[in-house]
């Protein structure tokens, strides 16, 4: 599983204090995505994959079916077609039993009950059991299903009961709060984290949460306490960093690697842009780039500099250019559509004219905002 890189701040800080990281049985389950994976979630829920399979060691024991696709599994099941949210879905989960019979636990057992249960309020609960109970079934040799089974009554008792570890909808409300109020809001999501990360381990056994969980807690670990390091008023700009540096401390090193990159750029960034608003030339740029990321790097980005700027001049002579045919009251609708679509196919390729719409759709967009504004 390849989560995607998450982007941090305090935006992060609701999903992972609220119920955003999680659906309940009285409210409508999040609409099914492809490989997506919430920011702080617990465990891999709405986490699917690329296509259908098992594990496929030898080891794996002898399952009844071995569906290699839902439609095989569709094909055989006593409840008929997968709702119309699971429809189209290509799932992937590498569930096994080992040499003898016994399930071999994985992250991705909870990725299957979360498929299934995704869509419970098509189907009702019962059907929603049902269909995780037949796939298991369907899946692995008898024992290894009923392990599996056990651990998903568990996994629901636990879900069940995810609401009362939530801090209050007034503590997650942190967009007008004052530093001392975000410290306190942190302090709240903390002791909701940790409550869950007991609960968890209560109802599934320290074994299978830390199999379901563990990766997701040591990431909301550290969120906490960067954000905890952004939010303190008290500490000073070096304390900040080495605050972050410890945190970062706290993931594995891929992890760890991404986000010590993601943050070496950000800084890049914001100290690029201060030379910018200060009139600095690209050469003091260059300079700048080269000491916090090498000379190889820093030529790319200017390279990068150069094409980004080149790509906003030739979107600007197309704009004005449009702007001028659109202008030209003495021709008709047809004509102008005629000459601005030749000027699109002469002046972009078939890639850049995809992006060139996207771009004036959301320029249109704000453009029809902004009249509404000033009318209203």
């Amino acid at each position: 599983m390849h989560a995607k890189a998450r982007r941090l701040g305090m935006g992060a800080l609701l999903v992972l204090g609220a119920g955003a990281a999680f659906w309940h049985f009285g409210a409508a389950p999040p609409e099914p995505t492809q490989h997506t994976k919430a920011i702080g979630s617990a465990a891999p829920a709405h986490t699917f994959f690329a296509q259908t399979g098992y594990g496929d060691s030898a080891a794996a024991g002898a399952p009844v079916h071995g569906f290699r696709t839902l439609a095989e599994y569709e094909a055989v099941s006593r409840y008929g077609r997968l709702p119309n949210s699971l429809t189209g879905l290509h799932v992937t989960w590498n569930i096994a039993a080992d040499a003898n019979g016994k399930l071999v636990v994985t992250r991705d057992l909870a990725a299957l009950f979360e498929f299934f249960l995704s869509a419970h309020t098509e189907e009702g609960m019962e059907k929603s059991q049902g269909r995780i109970q037949e796939y298991l079934h369907g899946l692995l040799p008898e024992a290894a299903a009923g392990e599996a089974l056990h651990i998903m009554r568990a996994y629901l008792a636990y879900k069940q009961g995810l609401q009362r570890f939530e801090p209050s909808s007034d503590a997650a409300a942190m967009g007008g709060a004052g530093r001392a109020d975000q410290m306190a809001t942190l302090g709240d999501i903390k002791a909701a984290m940790n409550q869950r990360a007991a609960a968890r381990r209560q109802f599934l056994g320290s074994h299978v949460a830390d199999i379901f969980f563990k990766e997701d807690e040591t990431y909301d670990a550290y969120t906490l306490q960067l954000l905890e390091a952004q939010a303190n008023p008290s500490l000073s700009a070096a304390n900040k960093e080495s605050m972050i540096a410890q945190a970062e401390q706290l993931l594995p090193p891929d992890q760890r690697a991404r986000v010590q990159q993601e943050r070496k750029e950000a800084t890049l960034n914001q100290r690029i842009e201060a030379l910018r608003a200060q009139g600095g030339n690209e050469e003091a740029i260059r300079s700048l780039r080269t000491e916090l990321v090498g000379a190889q790097e820093a030529q790319r980005l200017a390279t990068v500099d150069q094409e980004h700027a080149a790509w906003m001049q030739r979107l600007h002579a197309y704009r004005n250019a449009k702007d001028g045919v659109l202008r030209q009251s003495s021709l008709s609708a047809e004509a102008k559509a005629l000459m601005i679509d030749e000027l699109e196919r002469t002046q972009f390729t078939a890639e850049e004219l995809r992006e060139v719409q996207i771009l004036e759709s959301i320029r249109a967009q704000n453009g029809q905002a902004g009249r509404a504004a000033q009318s209203g």
